[in-house]
């Protein structure tokens, strides 16, 4: 018998769930939080997931027709934003096919080749050494298996000289809180939403371990206050719905009410950092 990939890939799994199809597709294919620029919290949902993407592409700074790669495209939505507005050319690789298939039909409306997506892993990129100028994670290195190796794999298809950027999340060590109550909720939230990673990118350790993968120029910036405003929505919305959840057990199969709920509960556990380095060869 086989076993659909679903069931033996977590990620693969846990975008499968109902709770995930139906928040994401509430979210219009753009999976990742916003950015509200200071004195303006109030901004629309939509408005300020585009604006996460500009801070994206301040932060690859890459002339236009630079040949990225988003690893983790979901269903393409920055990946062809990026290349409507400023002119890159973006290939995506997700793990799901559905999220591929999304992704290749909006790049026929955009007038983009359906093939620059395509389904696979960054655990084992199918791209030759030194293709890319740039290379980035919006929100998913935290869902990689071993980090270690998507790292090297990131490396590997960089050119030299190549800008690598991640958006993603770093928890506080064990050793610096007395919180424990409130850690272990969010490494909870970890495994039920196949965040191994996350797990072990403490606070200012991103240097460290892209410096041993072959990067340097690491910088690492906290910008928690710019996405917040977006966490306390989901939160306000997640509070009830989660509070029956948790009464009744089912914690594991609402990982994103979960999530929304303790973050902002905990908001001394966790950061949302940008991280910025070059590839050296």
């Amino acid at each position: 018998m086989i076993v659909p990939m679903s069931r033996t890939n977590p990620v693969i799994a846990y975008y499968h769930t109902f709770e995930s199809k139906l928040g994401y597709r509430w979210l219009q294919g753009i999976k990742h939080f916003g950015y509200y620029p200071e004195g303006q919290e109030s901004l629309p949902k939509r408005e300020a997931q585009l604006l996460m993407n500009d801070q994206l592409a301040k932060k690859l700074d890459l002339p236009k027709g630079a040949v990225v790669l988003d690893a983790g495209c979901g269903e393409g939505g920055v990946a062809l934003y990026l290349t409507k507005k400023y002119h890159l050319r973006v290939q995506g690789i997700d793990l799901l096919d559905f999220n591929v298939e999304q992704a290749r039909t909006g790049a026929i409306t955009a007038g983009v080749d359906p093939n620059l997506f395509q389904e696979g892993s960054y655990m084992k990129l199918p791209y030759a050494d030194n293709t890319f100028d740039g290379l980035y994670t919006m929100e998913t290195l935290v869902h990689a298996p071993d980090y270690r190796v998507a790292m090297r794999e990131f490396h590997r298809v960089l050119k030299p000289g190549g800008k690598l950027v991640l958006f993603e999340y770093t928890i506080t060590p064990p050793s610096e809180t007395a919180n424990k109550e409130g850690l272990a909720a969010i490494r909870k939230v970890n495994e039920y939403a196949s965040m191994p990673a996350f797990n072990e990118f403490e606070h200012g350790t991103f240097e460290d371990k892209l410096t041993k993968a072959g990067f340097k120029h690491v910088k690492e910036l906290d910008i928690t206050d710019r996405m917040r405003p977006m966490l306390a929505y989901f939160a306000r919305k997640a509070r009830i719905p989660y509070s029956i959840i948790k009464a009744l057990g089912l914690r594991k199969h609402f990982a994103n009410a979960m999530s929304a709920v303790e973050f902002q509960k905990h908001p001394d556990l966790w950061k949302y950092v940008t991280v910025t380095a070059i590839s050296e060869k």
